[in-house]
């Protein structure tokens, strides 16, 4: 598709149609940008994103092991054990096998709208089912949307999900993993380590931008989001400043898949660790 067409489309998506709108727009569309629109997937910026990605925290929990041997891991399976009624009735939620990166990705989300006060999101509760053969299984609650006439988002709600992307590494924007729910907050419903990038984000704040931005203005978010015009305006602007800002520092900031600043009442790694070391032959 040649570039000029993509740059009329987005315009015609921002509803811009005088000459200096026209350049913002190209100037807020950059080669890897383009790459993605070309290849129609908001996936497509994310992809280009996710070197130096780190192994998924997967492998199945079994129902016993040496509880001494591996501490963390005993802790995490008691601090996130299903409810006898979440495993009872398992059938009616999504059940998501041995990632349990999904697990601890959720924890660290709510640790991340808790310190940032980010009171417009949510996330789904998931935790360990255990299998009738003893080992365990990630469930992940099911979660009703609301009403799509309901799905206006807000300037102060864009705002929330941007700085999430931010904070976070969070790309994986899609109808089926963002959603707003029947609480009317915007629910983060899969995080998986894929979801997410793992290199220093201080450096990639532009990239991460243009993944938000073509996702929600033109890409997987616009038939399940709508929002009115200065909520545009304020996604084109902010990414411009994202652009022209330059990060200093030697202090690197780390993706929420790798990030122990948000372990509460566990140290996540060392839980990943342990269970690569018990399935280690």
């Amino acid at each position: 598709m040649n570039n000029k067409y993509i740059i009329i489309a987005l315009a015609a998506a921002f509803g811009v149609n005088s000459a200096s709108g026209m350049h913002s727009i190209k100037g807020l569309v950059k080669p890897a940008f383009m790459a993605s629109l070309v290849a129609g997937s908001s996936y497509a910026v994310g992809s280009q994103l996710k070197c130096d990605s780190i192994a998924h925290a997967s492998g199945t929990i079994p129902g016993k092991f040496d509880e001494k041997k591996y501490p963390n891991l005993a802790k995490f399976v008691v601090m996130h054990r299903c409810s006898s009624e979440l495993e009872a009735h398992r059938d009616q939620h999504f059940l998501k096998g041995d990632q349990i990166d999904r697990i601890i990705n959720a924890e660290r989300m709510k640790s991340v709208i808790e310190q940032e006060k980010l009171d417009l999101l949510e996330v789904p509760h998931k935790c360990l089912a255990k299998k009738s053969d003893g080992d365990y299984e990630v469930l992940s609650k099911k979660i009703e949307r609301q009403n799509p006439e309901n799905n206006e988002l807000s300037l102060v709600e864009v705002q929330q999900l941007f700085e999430v992307s931010q904070i976070t590494g969070f790309i994986d924007w899609s109808s089926s993993n963002v959603m707003r729910s029947l609480s009317g907050k915007i629910a983060f419903c899969d995080l998986e380590d894929g979801s997410f990038m793992s290199r220093d984000l201080k450096k990639i704040k532009s990239q991460l931008s243009d993944a938000f931005s073509w996702s929600f203005l033109t890409g997987y978010m616009t038939p399940v989001f709508r929002f009115n015009d200065d909520v545009k305006k304020w996604i084109i602007n902010k990414h411009k400043e994202l652009e022209s800002s330059f990060f200093t520092g030697n202090k690197s900031v780390r993706a929420l898949k790798i990030n122990r600043s948000y372990d509460k009442k566990i140290d996540f790694e060392k839980v990943k660790q342990e269970l690569a070391d018990l399935k280690r032959p």
